[in-house]
């Protein structure tokens, strides 16, 4: 089984429980960019992240296949630490402080790829 494993939302309590697509390690980083290229809604509550059009959310420390910076051997990136990119966007740079970061348990994404790591959440690089 996946760690860390998706769970269904309220909203979707009486809905059967998601396939094991949900259950795949990709699975919050596909839905992730789904999410963001298509514009739909994500939240941030109590700790986890909600995709709320699939009835699931995550841990908000899931890991995901993406790293802190180009070097390899940097530490990957939590889930919200990139759900905080997606909702600042272009403001990401001024507004993503350390007290909002920490606010959040995320981790301030490198200056440098930030940008580039944007284009590649919502589909406008692969």
């Amino acid at each position: 089984k996946a760690w860390p494993p998706a769970t269904t939302s309220k909203a979707s309590a009486l809905q059967p429980p998601p396939p094991d697509a949900y259950m795949s390690r990709s699975a919050p980083l596909v839905l992730l960019r789904s999410y963001a290229a298509q514009e739909r809604w994500m939240g941030l509550k109590q700790g986890h992240l909600i995709f709320e059009d699939d009835g699931v959310q995550y841990p908000a420390f899931t890991l995901l296949p993406l790293r802190e910076k180009e070097d390899p051997d940097a530490p990957l990136l939590s889930l919200v630490s990139v759900w905080l990119l997606l909702a600042l966007k272009k403001r990401y740079q001024a507004m993503a402080t350390d007290q909002l970061c920490q606010r959040h348990s995320a981790v301030r994404i490198d200056a440098k790829i930030a940008p580039t790591l944007l284009d590649f959440l919502t589909g406008r690089a692969s």
